[in-house]
């Protein structure tokens, strides 16, 4: 867990002001985009569980976390959304009002804008993100070690300038 505001979190030399634009990193999965629910799901298919179950599972424990620290979270960032996956969950289980899924590939935005248009949530690039300061929650699930490494610093940055004061990072 992470929290901004005034935890005195202090996350190295991080500079909270960097632009949208420094986190723009390589769009590796635009590639398979189309397939990739598939491809997961013959992965997870030795567990005889599917991705959702791994989803909501995931949401349902963070709820547990948020409600034992009395934290509503009405507006929501998912960085590193790809295809959307676990975008049900943060309105079924979560109960948020609003979501912005970040991610690099334009191919998996593309897969999530159609699979879940009746929810209240913008599939953004990096860059086109503005929820800077308005978020309650951000939350990231197996999205850094796809990240270069030079390139972490700013994922974090653009992550930690979307929260809003006592804002809460769950990282996965």
């Amino acid at each position: 867990w992470f929290q901004s505001g005034g935890c005195g979190l202090e996350c190295g030399n991080m500079n909270r002001h960097s632009s949208p634009s420094e986190t723009k990193i390589e769009a590796e999965f635009d590639g398979f985009a189309g397939d990739y629910d598939a491809a997961l799901n013959r992965g997870l298919s030795l567990t005889g569980e599917s991705k959702d179950y791994f989803a909501e599972g995931r949401m349902r424990w963070l709820k547990a976390r948020l409600e034992d620290r009395g934290h509503k979270a009405a507006r929501a960032l998912d960085f590193g959304c790809g295809t959307g996956g676990s975008s049900r969950w943060f309105f079924e289980v979560l109960g948020v009002d609003a979501l912005t899924g970040v991610d690099p590939s334009e191919e998996s935005l593309e897969v999530a804008r159609r699979d879940h248009e009746g929810l209240n949530v913008n599939f953004l690039l990096p860059e086109s993100d503005s929820s800077n300061g308005t978020c309650d929650l951000a939350f990231c699930n197996g999205v850094f070690h796809h990240i270069p490494v030079a390139e972490r610093e700013a994922a974090v940055a653009h992550v930690f300038r979307s929260l809003r004061p006592g804002g809460i990072f769950a990282f996965w």
